[in-house]
């Protein structure tokens, strides 16, 4: 659980963050590593929502809920490679979800 609590010095903005969720690793030796977490991101945001300002503040998100979770899997293939596959998801209040992913393949010698 993590809880922000921030005032723009310079303006009226304030926004109570709040962020709670799971974290989870199971961990093979010499085979690989899967991790999973899941957060929901509570923001109680005062002040105008599309500046640079609310941006910075948020850190991104969006004022209400948000969600966000990811898993990221790393498989040792041989003594030499090493297959990494990561996924991210987020869904600010009232957008659609957003899915990110990524592929990679390290060969160490």
């Amino acid at each position: 659980y993590k809880i922000k609590n921030k005032k723009n010095q310079w303006g009226n903005e304030t926004v109570l963050l709040q962020e709670f969720g799971p974290e989870v690793k199971f961990n093979a030796p010499k085979q690989g590593l899967i991790t999973l977490n899941m957060a929901v991101i509570v923001n109680d945001y005062t002040g105008a929502e599309n500046s640079p300002v609310a941006y910075n503040m948020l850190e991104g998100y969006s004022p209400g809920e948000n969600y966000k979770w990811s898993v990221y899997i790393t498989r040792n293939l041989n003594r030499f490679l090493r297959l990494s596959l990561n996924y991210s998801g987020r869904k600010p209040a009232e957008l659609k979800t957003i899915h990110t992913g990524q592929v990679s393949v390290s060969a160490y010698f």
